[in-house]
């Protein structure tokens, strides 16, 4: 080191120090720390290893939790002034919560904003702060009859920061939205300081609405994928919320992680099953006219079967079943009723629906509906797999029974079927979905599952299967059976997505470099196939592959952060960086993402494309009226 640079780092030091001072005056000393080991608990990330080498992902130089958003304020304020840029996060999960530069950002923690401002019933929406989780919410929602979104990052996740800062899907999409569409009203503090309340808040005080005069803010700050702080800090949002056909409270039993959930009275719980791919494209849009289904979800096996049976041995053997591992051309869903007319109605209109496109129904319904469908799942999977593999698979499925009932007890035989009860509140509560994307390796990726109707979802999860099968057969991800689609639909059918997770080793150098090909991959799967833009196209990278087919939306974003951040104060990289240029390794997978082929004749399509007709349409035409 030379004496210049010495002198260099020995300012710098002497600049943060003075930096650290005003901070801890700013907060308390208690709410800041540089400790090494507290910020390496930061830095500790899954996925970090295919994108710098380790698990570690860059550290931040000072970790400080502010207590409410003046507070969040002046912590940017002085930022700015010192030149420091920060980094924000609340539950957290994934990379993107790390600064993108080591030595780079201070790290903002916001779990001490964890309040539940306020339920309004009436009006159907609720306001919270950053470290509000998704399950706070809906327990206090489900007293009043009301219901929140919860995203695929489970009951655990934030509220907030999938409204504000992130995408994803959940189960429940079907009737509660997108958490990007349930945002209201929302306080910002802004790159440069300032607290701004968008909407209806800033006239008001109440944040029933997310538009004022002039254009929507709620566009520019989170678009599809929001901007996972690069654009400031969320101090707190209001949130749609959804009318709740159940129990007050729902009545749990077990232990972490063997929870099973009693199905109220009036609720249908199951699996809606169909022949192949083509049918499945029919069902998805026959569930979303119809307007029945308070959660949907389409699950790969390999996802399916570590949810049901959270031993992780249990599920091992699981994926030795043969029926199992054929559950591919499955929809994972809840209907809710008020009342057992309503139930009787949705009981008749599933039977009618699975039957016409040759499918069946494995749930809860009771009496000779519930037989017939029963009946016809089972034949479904006996023409798929054949009679021998369904005769080998019952001492298998025999035995996981007998394991359940053993962790769970006797009750969870109650509705017949003892996955059933198990299946429920995965579905409501979200309460596995991660933990079965990381049964295999403890870590995933993902990739396609764009924004779109549900046969161009339906084709995405085909197209993410034919590329999986090459990594697998080349030994750079797990083998999971190579399905790895995981999603369902929107407000009522009329948008959906599918996602392909795959899951590898993250202590093996082989499968965690080959992550960024398989993304390539899909990504340019997903343009060649007309599949949307894929859930990966945001940030430099995403931005450098999807921009050019959209319509240019990296320079907006570049123009949106330049305008509302021109120091570059908040941490955008994961946002946007207008001199981003690919790595070699980055364009070495992008020339071989360019050389991919996928046979359009092997994809399965459905007779009908487009969105929805009008709600309802369905039932009308077989003479079905609402009770």
């Amino acid at each position: 080191m030379t004496s210049q640079s010495a002198e260099s780092d020995a300012a710098r030091t002497a600049t943060f120090d003075v930096f650290l001072e005003e901070l801890r005056g700013l907060v308390g000393a208690r709410w800041v720390h540089n400790d090494p080991c507290v910020l390496d608990s930061y830095a500790w990330h899954m996925n970090a290893e295919t994108m710098v080498g380790g698990h570690f992902m860059p550290r931040a130089i000072a970790v400080v939790l502010p207590v409410d958003t003046e507070e969040v304020a002046a912590i940017v304020k002085l930022c700015l002034r010192h030149g420091v840029q920060y980094k924000a996060t609340a539950t957290g999960q994934g990379p993107w919560n790390a600064p993108k530069a080591e030595d780079n950002s201070i790290q903002i923690d916001l779990r001490r904003l964890d309040r539940i401002i306020a339920i309004d019933e009436k009006n159907m929406y609720a306001t919270v702060e950053p470290y509000v989780s998704n399950n706070q919410l809906q327990t206090e929602c489900m007293k009043l009859g009301l219901n929140c979104h919860i995203i695929g990052a489970g009951g655990q996740a934030s509220q907030l920061a999938a409204a504000t800062s992130f995408n994803g899907h959940g189960p429940d999409g079907i009737s509660c939205g997108f958490a990007g569409r349930n945002l209201l009203g929302f306080e910002w503090v802004t790159p440069e300081g300032e607290i701004v309340q968008a909407g209806s808040f800033d006239t008001s005080g109440t944040m029933f609405l997310g538009d004022g005069p002039g254009p929507s803010l709620r566009g520019v700050i989170r678009g599809f994928a929001g901007a996972m702080s690069g654009l400031g800090v969320f101090t707190k949002a209001a949130v749609k919320l959804y009318p709740w056909d159940g129990p007050a409270r729902l009545e749990v039993e077990g232990q972490s992680p063997y929870y099973h959930t009693h199905i109220p009275d009036n609720h249908l719980n199951g699996t809606l099953s169909v022949p192949d791919w083509s049918a499945m494209a029919d069902l998805g849009y026959d569930l979303g006219e119809a307007e029945i289904a308070s959660h949907c979800l389409r699950n790969a096996p390999a996802l399916t079967i570590p949810a049901l049976l959270p031993d992780r041995n249990l599920a091992a053997r699981g994926y030795q079943i043969p029926l199992l591992n054929a559950f591919n051309h499955n929809l994972y869903t809840v209907f809710t009723g008020a009342h057992e007319s309503e139930a009787r109605y949705k009981q008749k209109a599933i039977e009618e629906m699975s039957a016409a496109l040759g499918g069946g129904f494995l749930g809860n319904d009771s009496g000779m509906r519930g037989l017939r469908n029963k009946l016809r799942f089972l034949r479904v999977y006996t023409r798929r797999i054949g009679v021998l593999k369904m005769l080998r698979s019952i001492p298998g499925l025999l035995f996981l029974v007998a394991q359940e009932v053993r962790q769970h007890g006797i009750g969870i035989l109650r509705g017949g079927n003892p996955l059933d009860s198990i299946l429920y509140g995965k579905l409501v509560r979200a309460d596995a979905n991660v933990r079965a994307a990381i049964a295999l390796g403890g870590v995933f990726a993902t990739s396609l599952g764009a924004i779109a109707p549900w046969d161009v979802s339906v084709r995405s999860a085909q197209a993410g299967i034919k590329v999986k099968k090459r990594f697998i057969a080349r030994g750079e991800i797990l083998d999971d059976g190579g399905d790895g689609g995981h999603g369902g639909l929107y407000e009522g059918g009329g948008f959906s997505h599918i996602e392909t997770v795959a899951q590898y080793d993250p202590n093996d150098p082989k499968q965690a470099a080959a992550i960024g090909r398989f993304v390539a991959q899909t990504n340019q799967a997903a343009i060649d196939k007309h599949c949307g833009i894929a859930i990966n196209s945001f940030g430099p990278e995403g931005a450098h592959t999807f921009s050019s087919h959209a319509m240019d939306y990296d320079r907006l974003i570049q123009r949106i952060k330049a305008e509302f951040d021109p120091h570059d104060s908040a941490d955008g990289g994961w946002y946007v960086d207008p001199d981003f240029e690919p790595t070699p390794e980055q364009k070495l997978a992008l020339d071989e993402a360019k050389t991919l082929e996928i046979d359009d004749s092997t994809f399965e399509r459905s007779a009908r494309t487009g969105t929805p007709t009008v709600p309802n349409a369905w039932l009308e035409k077989r003479g079905y009226k609402r009770p």
